[in-house]
């Protein structure tokens, strides 16, 4: 099977920033080859569980200031983490090993690991940078490929702590091919387009829905962007309360009004159904 790994120098740069523990949000950046990398991970050995992390580099505030462990703030980086957290069996961790030895990549066992109850966690070098959307789609698919379930695919994200190999774990490193980014992203079938919105029963900006809720006295309150008022349905409320949600219409939903009951009777009434009351149907 063609796993889609091309040949790669392992010249480029590695960036990633490395944390205390997990409530450490603020971590230093780093940058170096592979060789570095792998010796960062060695002279950083977690004490116990919960201690020293990897993750994608933060984009600075300023030169003093370091950036914030976070989604808006992590850069791409050219390398991918995945966890097992399975409790493989000594014959899956072999097989698993060999899946993993095919890419240029960095193997440890996790704290929580024992004998036929194996946890790991992978350090897989990418052809180029990724972004978080990148990392999700080529995480599933080599999950996928392994043939093992169990992974946490919070991995994925880029601003996930990796916590870093315990004392005494041994680092398994295989010098296979670096995936090929590109290549593998090509094998995705494009998203198929949203279905249009049917806009038969979407009163626009245009039509005052307000006025007729308004002209039927079942306003309550009235608010900036959103007004208390009456549910046409409040007669089948079980608590006796009347009040639902009538959204102005804004930016946020198409320039559309908005109808929110918070009742269970009316969980599945929205503005089409107001705008159908507004036109005299059932």
């Amino acid at each position: 099977m063609n796993y889609f790994i091309e040949k790669q120098t392992l010249q480029q740069l590695l960036t990633w920033s490395h944390g205390q523990d997990q409530c450490d949000v603020y971590p230093y950046n780093y940058q170096g080859s592979r060789v570095d990398l792998i010796a960062f991970l060695n002279e950083n050995r977690a004490p116990y569980k919960g201690r020293h992390y990897i993750t994608s580099a933060m984009a600075p505030v300023s030169a003093r200031v370091r950036g914030r462990r976070c989604k808006k703030d992590a850069l791409p980086r050219a390398w991918m983490a995945f966890d097992m957290d399975g409790n493989l069996s000594e014959e899956d961790f072999a097989k698993a090993k060999a899946f993993f030895s095919q890419f240029n990549c960095i193997i440890y066992e996790t704290a929580s690991s024992k004998p036929n109850a194996r946890r790991f966690r992978v350090i897989l070098l990418t052809s180029r940078p990724v972004i978080e959307d990148e990392a999700k789609i080529i995480g599933e698919l080599i999950q996928n490929a392994s043939g093992f379930t169990g992974w946490d695919n919070s991995t994925h994200r880029s601003a996930q702590p990796i916590f870093l190999p315990p004392v005494g774990v041994d680092l398994i490193v295989f010098d296979g091919e670096v995936l090929s980014v590109n290549e593998m992203l090509a094998t995705v079938p494009p998203k198929p387009p949203k279905k249009p919105i049917n806009r038969r029963f979407l009163p626009t900006a245009t039509e005052n829905v307000f006025g007729w809720f308004a002209q039927h006295s079942m306003v309550l309150e009235v608010g900036s962007s959103m007004h208390k008022v009456i549910c046409p349905w409040g007669d089948q409320h079980t608590d006796g309360r009347l009040e639902a949600g009538l959204f102005e219409p804004s930016s946020e939903n198409n320039l559309f009004w908005g109808f929110k009951c918070l009742h269970a009777h009316c969980e599945s009434k929205s503005i089409r159904d107001i705008y159908k009351l507004m036109k005299g149907q059932k």
